[in-house]
């Protein structure tokens, strides 16, 4: 009994150290998850009205988490910097959560609503992505590992706490359904209400714990895991894993030929299909040649992304094509940052594969780019491009030039582009013209 207490309070304390260093993030997530909660309930039994926007809560909580998150990761022992990022990002999410909130047809600061709203939502999605991905970067560098090992590590602490969730779920699920068919006569919200709570008080301190990798001690996750003992043991996995991108890759290839031979225009599927093959392939072919040995089989994965980097000629083409054509919009200039950032994963892989974190960088650097470079971001350059056709071919009609097929759709979707997608509805001064640019 005695060394059973004493095990159970080390692993209490274990547990209790790591959520100290997360306190404020994954504190964050139990007070959202317990809101989120109560509120579902209220709402059913009581037919609550807040009264104002309950969505905010959850905007707010999401986005000052993250950035609590990325504070506590990037000074975790350093108590004025700390707080300063957590102030910076209670700032931060409240400003965003205000702005998304603003009616889109009032006027604030001389400016439609919608404006503020839509440059939020940018900013918002921007700065989520990049206190993602450089909260993994820091994760990594509190490590003493190569990074092919953090990914390793990372990703098996992750299945074994989705793993572990839905197990949880699934107990719950059955648990609360008997309560709430044989006891409250299925009118009751108690069973997506335990999935929330299970989710803030489990999935996601979960996740966050399982970023440490080798840095500290966990109580459930792997400390350090030996990249060549897991491959032996997941060979069949990684095989069929494999076998299935060769396969892929060679059809795109065989695809990519008869581009060539027909001198077809390629396919809209073509660029989404590499991206993916590239996501998914490109952290098997990392870890399988780096952390295998010098195996015929990983030496094999990795030359891997030698061969596909010729596939990236094929996306530039196929998405240069489609700016020529129709112009450039914000999922297109997304297209052309996945294309940098697939050129700069294998160069790093050719020039330092040893240094393979460094692709988290140019991650961010294009997420910056992206979303929140002023002038230079997705948004703006597609307005600056729509409106410039829109202009130009509006006034080439009304001076009587003709216009070629090519030109009238390019002067109609750069119409309903602005129209639709703008902030600042900057088609507007056409709207009285809508049947002549249709």
């Amino acid at each position: 009994m005695g060394v059973f207490r004493d095990r159970a309070g080390s692993l209490l304390r274990q547990i209790f150290s790591q959520i100290c260093d997360y306190r404020f993030s994954i504190g964050t997530a139990v007070l959202c998850a317990i809101y989120e909660a109560v509120k579902l309930l209220l709402e059913e039994y009581a037919f609550l009205d807040l009264g104002f926007d309950d969505d905010a809560v959850f905007r707010f909580a999401v986005v000052f988490g993250l950035a609590a998150l990325f504070s506590e990761t990037c000074f975790m022992e350093k108590g004025r910097r700390k707080l300063l990022g957590l102030l910076s990002g209670a700032v931060f999410a409240g400003l965003v959560t205000f702005f998304i909130g603003v009616d889109e047809d009032s006027l604030l600061f001389g400016l439609k609503g919608v404006f503020f709203y839509k440059k939020a939502q940018e900013v918002m999605a921007g700065g989520i992505f990049l206190m993602l991905v450089l909260t993994v970067y820091f994760s990594y560098r509190k490590t003493a590992v190569r990074f092919e090992e953090y990914i390793l590590t990372l990703f098996v602490n992750w299945m074994i706490v989705f793993s572990l969730y839905f197990i949880l779920i699934i107990g719950a699920g059955f648990v609360c359904s008997c309560v709430d068919t044989l006891l409250l006569e299925g009118w009751s919200n108690i069973t997506e209400a335990s999935v929330i709570l299970i989710s803030g008080f489990f999935l996601v301190p979960g996740a966050i714990l399982a970023l440490r990798g080798t840095h500290g001690t966990n109580a459930f996750f792997i400390n350090k895991l030996d990249g060549e003992e897991f491959c032996r043991a997941a060979a069949p996995v990684l095989y069929i894993l494999s076998f299935m991108a060769v396969c892929a890759l060679a059809t795109v290839y065989v695809y990519a030929a008869g581009i060539l031979i027909r001198w077809e225009f390629p396919s809209n599927e073509v660029f989404p299909i590499l991206t993916t093959l590239f996501c998914l392939g490109m952290p098997i072919w990392m870890v399988t040649g780096s952390l295998l040995g010098e195996s015929p089989y990983s030496r094999i994965m990795a030359r891997l992304p030698y061969v596909f980097a010729p596939l990236i000629l094929l996306q530039i083409y196929a998405i240069g094509v489609r700016i020529w054509e129709f112009g450039l919009t914000r999922n297109r200039y997304a297209g052309v940052m996945a294309i940098v950032f697939e050129a700069g994963t294998v160069l790093c892989w050719h020039v330092r594969r040893r240094r393979m974190e460094q692709v988290l960088l140019i991650l961010s650097g294009l997420i910056v780019l992206t979303f929140l470079m002023p002038g230079v971001n997705g948004e703006r350059l597609s307005e600056k491009w729509q409106q410039a056709w829109l202009e130009k071919y509006y006034k080439m009609a009304q001076n009587g030039e003709d216009l070629s097929p090519r030109e009238y759709k390019r002067m109609g979707r750069a119409y309903l582009y602005l129209k639709q997608e703008t902030p600042g509805g900057l088609a507007g001064r056409y709207d009285d013209y809508p049947a002549d640019i249709l």
